[in-house]
C-alpha cells in the first residue's frame, strides 16, 4: 500500500543478504516489493572466502540506461570514467526474464527495467513501478566486502538514485497554468467538506467524487491565475456551521518560463509595445545623443526654469540693494538733523 500510494522503496544487497528468503517473502509472483525474483545463488565471491585469484566485476558503462544515473552538466564520457572506478566482488542475480513471464493477473503494471549492468552481464540496478511508487534494487552491497563502491567517487551513483526517489516522493505543489488538477483524498475523508481559495480570496466549494477505479478525491479547475491556491478539508459541521479543519494544502501557480526569457526586439516591436508613448529608437552602431531624451515633450523645460530662477535671483538682489541704499540715505539724513543747531 505504501508504494502503491506513491512511496519509494530502495533495496540493496550485501552482508548477510539471503536471495531465497527475499524472493519468498518480497516477490509474491509480482505482488511484492522486489523489482524481480532473485536466483538462489549470488554471483562472485568475497575476498577471503576462497583461495585463488579474484575475478571482480565492474560497471558496464555502455549499459547505463537512465538519465538519472548521469550527472547534469557533465559529459557522458567523464561520467563513464568515474563509474569504471569501483570493483564488485559479489552480487545477487535478478531474474528479469522470469519477472516478465509471471501469470496473467499477477503480473506487475510494467515489467522491471534494468538501469545498469555489470561487466559479467548481471543487472546492477533494477527498478519496477508499484502503483504510483517505485522499487529499486541494487544487486550488490556497500558493506561486508561486496564492493568498493563506497570507497570511490562513483558512490555518486547512489546519490543520484536516492535523490530521484526522494523527488518522486514529494507531492507536486508548483504548477504551470493548467485547466485542472486531481487531488486524491483518503477514503475516511469522503464526507469532508472541501473548499478552494483562489488568489484574491475567492472561495469556491469543491465537490468530491471518484477519480478512477480505486481513487477518490477532488478536482481543481481553472488554475490559470498566478498565485497561491489553498485546498481546505473540514469535517461536516453541525447545523450547517463550520467544522474542524482536517488539513490544508497550498498550490502555487506560476507563469510560463518563456515570459522570463530575455529577447531582443526591433524598432517596430518597440513602437508596438510603447503604444504611442514618446520614445526614441537609436539604431545599432549609432552614438547615443548626449541630450538623452531631449526630443521628448517638455524635455527642454528645465532650461527655461533655470533661466527663470536666475532672473528672479537677480531681481531679488537688485531689490535688496535698493532697500539697503534707502536705509543708508535715511540714516544719513537723521544724523545730519542731529548735528545741526
Amino acid at each position: 500500500a505504501f508504494a502503491e500510494r506513491g512511496g519509494q522503496i530502495f533495496i540493496a544487497a550485501g552482508a548477510g543478504f539471503d536471495p531465497t528468503a527475499w524472493t519468498r517473502s518480497a516477490w509474491l509472483e509480482g505482488r511484492g516489493i522486489l523489482p524481480a525474483p532473485l536466483k538462489p545463488a549470488a554471483a562472485g565471491r568475497l575476498p577471503g572466502e576462497a583461495a585463488g585469484d579474484l575475478e571482480p566485476f565492474a560497471i558496464d558503462v555502455a549499459s547505463l540506461a537512465s538519465e538519472v544515473l548521469l550527472l547534469p552538466g557533465v559529459a557522458r564520457e567523464e561520467v563513464e570514467d568515474l563509474y569504471r572506478l569501483p570493483l564488485f566482488f559479489k552480487a545477487v542475480e535478478a531474474d528479469v526474464a522470469a519477472a516478465s513471464q509471471v501469470a496473467p493477473g499477477a503480473a506487475p503494471a510494467e515489467p522491471p527495467r534494468v538501469l545498469a549492468r555489470l561487466t559479467n552481464g548481471l543487472p546492477l540496478v533494477v527498478e519496477r513501478a508499484l502503483g504510483r511508487g517505485r522499487a529499486v534494487l541494487l544487486a550488490t552491497g556497500l558493506e561486508g566486502g561486496w564492493s568498493t563502491l563506497a570507497k570511490t567517487n562513483a558512490v555518486v551513483l547512489l546519490d543520484r538514485l536516492l535523490r530521484s526517489l526522494l523527488e518522486r516522493s514529494l507531492p507536486r505543489r508548483n504548477l504551470e497554468p493548467v485547466e485542472e488538477v486531481h487531488l486524491e483524498v483518503d477514503a475516511a475523508e469522503r464526507r469532508a467538506v472541501f473548499t478552494l481559495t483562489r488568489p484574491g480570496g475567492e472561495v469556491n466549494p469543491l465537490p468530491a467524487g471518484a477519480l478512477g477505479a480505486e481513487a477518490y478525491g477532488v478536482t481543481l479547475t481553472d488554475l490559470t491565475r498566478r498565485g497561491a491556491y489553498r485546498v481546505r478539508a473540514e469535517r461536516e459541521g453541525s447545523a450547517g456551521g463550520p467544522g474542524a479543519r482536517l488539513w490544508e494544502e497550498v498550490f502555487a501557480v506560476n507563469g510560463p518560463a518563456s515570459e522570463s526569457e530575455l529577447a531582443s526586439i526591433d524598432a517596430a516591436g518597440l513602437a508596438e509595445r510603447a503604444r504611442g508613448a514618446s520614445v526614441r529608437w537609436v539604431p545599432r552602431g549609432e552614438p547615443i545623443p548626449l541630450d538623452g531624451a531631449a526630443s521628448l515633450a517638455g524635455a527642454g523645460l528645465w532650461r527655461w526654469l533655470l533661466v527663470s530662477v536666475l532672473a528672479l535671483l537677480a531681481v531679488e538682489m537688485a531689490l535688496l540693494a535698493w532697500l539697503a541704499a534707502r536705509r543708508r540715505a535715511a540714516a544719513d539724513r537723521a544724523a545730519a538733523l542731529e548735528v545741526s543747531p
